[in-house]
């Protein structure tokens, strides 16, 4: 088996950052951010909602409240802050997985 983490190394890709995304937000400069199925038996989903400055927007793709993806405080917390944008239109999802797309507005 090939270890392929040796052929990537960040000085050859000079646009990629290495940084955890908590640490990325609170420095860098952003509108949108875009969280595809997040933990639900951790915070992630959580702090990086709360981390995120006031006008930027979390687009969301993961299964709601009560799914496999993020969990309770998240949903709590970002409730109030949905809006009703149709993403999905042409979104497809595996047989058995009930995802879905959402987009939050942080204000």
């Amino acid at each position: 088996m090939t270890d392929v983490s040796k052929s990537f190394r960040s000085d050859h890709l000079p646009h990629v950052i290495e940084s955890d995304s908590i640490s990325y937000i609170k420095v860098h400069d952003y509108d949108v951010i875009l969280m595809s199925w997040p933990d639900y038996e951790s915070d992630f989903a959580f702090d990086i909602w709360e981390t995120m400055k006031r006008g930027s927007e979390l687009v969301y793709i993961g299964e709601s409240e009560g799914g496999c993806n993020a969990n309770e405080k998240f949903f709590k917390s970002t409730h109030p802050y949905i809006q009703n944008i149709n993403l999905a239109k042409n979104f497809v999802s595996f047989p058995g997985i009930h995802d879905s797309i959402h987009v939050y507005k942080k204000r």
